[in-house]
């Protein structure tokens, strides 16, 4: 069974900055407990084209 974390639309912010100022996906899924790299990506990729809503919307 896996959990699902909630993660507030400003952590999610604060953590994408820090992967596109260069932390590894690896690392920030380890200390935040994001079950995949794919969430990163599409969150980085929501905060890119500024789909906030989106990250406001969306657990994982």
């Amino acid at each position: 069974m896996s959990k699902h974390n909630f993660y507030p639309v400003e952590l999610k912010i604060q953590i994408i900055k820090r992967f596109l100022n260069g932390e590894s996906a690896a690392s920030l899924r380890e200390e935040f407990k994001i079950p995949s790299s794919g969430t990163l990506y599409r969150w980085k990729d929501w905060y890119l084209n500024g789909e906030i809503r989106s990250l406001e919307s969306s657990s994982g």
